[in-house]
């Protein structure tokens, strides 16, 4: 029996492989994988002050909506960014 990531990553494989637009080097994914810095990616952790954490289902569904928004939805043109910060972080246009 699948599990969710299981059924994540088919998700995944049929969008990427029936992409029109885009297209995955799978050849360069090794090479890209060793350039990540790994310390830092192992020592990461969400911040307190800027994340809605220790609430069960509905930190799941925070962490789900903040990165739909940030992967590519094309709102970045919409909001200001906070000096310093990532646009994650971010104040609406209003």
């Amino acid at each position: 029996m699948a599990d969710v990531f299981d059924e994540i990553r088919s998700a995944a494989r049929a969008v990427a492989e029936t992409a029109v637009w885009v297209r995955v080097d799978r050849a360069a994914i090794p090479a890209y994988a060793e350039m990540l810095p790994q310390e830092a990616m192992a020592a990461a952790a969400l911040d307190p002050a800027t994340h809605y954490l220790g609430q069960g289902e509905d930190t799941v569904a925070f962490i789900l909506a903040l990165d739909a928004i940030n992967f590519g939805s094309g709102y970045f043109p919409c909001i200001r960014k906070r000096p310093g910060l990532s646009p994650n972080f971010f104040l609406p246009d209003r």
